[in-house]
């Protein structure tokens, strides 16, 4: 569609830009406030939607503990410290 035949020429000029009455369209009223205005209060039921876990907090982890998994006695060691130095020719 050609620029001049938008519907935004047509408007230049006009005071309300066809959004109706003085104030409509204007800043954040219309949307209810910046940002994260109202969360809990008049944007309650977007937050529910789109975030349901931003407010609240995490329970408490209990501390890591350090558990070694596997264990191997000295006996298979040396064996596997054996086998390896063949392998390389004993360097």
């Amino acid at each position: 569609m050609a620029t001049r035949l938008r519907k935004t020429r047509r408007l230049r000029g006009g005071r309300h830009m066809g959004w109706g009455q003085v104030g409509q369209h204007r800043a954040s009223g219309h949307k209810g406030g910046l940002g994260v205005t109202g969360m809990m209060k008049h944007h309650w039921s977007t937050t529910l939607k789109d975030e349901p876990d931003h407010y609240g907090h995490d329970s408490t982890k209990p501390p890591h503990q350090n558990i070694t998994k596997k264990w191997t006695s000295n006996s298979d060691l040396d064996d596997l410290f054996t086998k390896f130095v063949k392998e390389e020719g004993g360097k």
